[in-house]
C-alpha cells in the first residue's frame, strides 16, 4: 500500500510539473541539470533530453556568465534569489533578445543539506516587447501633440498637469 501512495504522488508530481505554464529546472551541486520540464525546454529551444546531465554552457553558452554565478550563490549561501531578470540573445540567427524572470531556490534534503538548486522561469519576452511598443506609441503620440498649434495638456486624476504640448508654450514664450 505504501508504494501505491508513493507511485500516486510521483505521478501527480509529474503531471503537475508538465502542466505548469512556467519553466522548472533542477540543478545538482555540480550545476548539471537533473530535471527540466517541457516548458523550460521550449523556452531554451532544445529538447528535454538535450538538457539532462549537462551544464548551462553546453546548451546556452550565451547565458552561462549570468546564470552560473546565481546558481553558485544559492549553493554557497543557501539563500534564494527571487525574480532575477535575465536577458540574452536567442541561440537562433534572428537574434531576438529574450527576457526571463527567474527565481532560484536551494534544494535541500531532509537533514537540511543543500543538494542543488531549483530554478523557476517565466518567459517575459512578450510582456517586455508589449511594454516597449506601448512606450514607443506614447512617445509618438507626445511628438504629434507637441507639434499641434492648439494648446493640449494631459492632466492626472488629481489635477496635476503632466504634459503640455511644446508649440503653444514656445509661441507664448514659456520654456520647459
Amino acid at each position: 500500500m505504501e508504494s501505491l501512495v508513493q507511485d500516486d504522488v510521483a505521478s501527480l508530481f509529474a503531471l503537475l510539473l508538465e502542466s505548469l505554464p512556467i519553466g522548472v529546472a533542477l540543478f545538482d551541486t555540480d550545476l548539471r541539470l537533473r530535471l527540466i520540464n517541457q516548458r523550460q525546454a521550449q523556452i531554451n529551444n532544445f529538447s528535454v533530453e538535450a538538457h539532462l546531465g549537462k551544464r548551462i554552457g553546453e546548451f546556452l553558452p550565451q547565458a552561462v556568465a549570468v546564470i552560473e554565478p546565481k546558481l553558485q550563490f544559492v549553493l554557497d549561501t543557501g539563500c534564494p534569489l527571487i525574480n532575477q531578470e535575465i536577458r540574452g540573445q536567442t541561440p537562433f540567427p534572428n537574434g531576438h533578445v529574450l527576457h526571463r524572470m527567474v527565481s532560484f531556490y536551494p534544494w535541500r534534503v531532509r537533514a537540511g543539506q543543500i543538494k542543488g538548486v531549483l530554478g523557476i522561469v517565466q518567459d517575459s519576452t512578450i510582456d517586455h516587447f508589449t511594454q516597449q511598443l506601448l512606450e514607443e506609441s506614447q512617445q509618438r503620440l507626445l511628438k504629434v501633440l507637441d507639434n499641434l498649434l492648439a494648446f493640449v495638456g494631459v492632466m492626472e486624476l488629481d489635477g496635476t498637469l503632466s504634459h503640455a504640448n511644446k508649440a503653444p508654450l514656445d509661441a507664448g514664450g514659456a520654456q520647459d
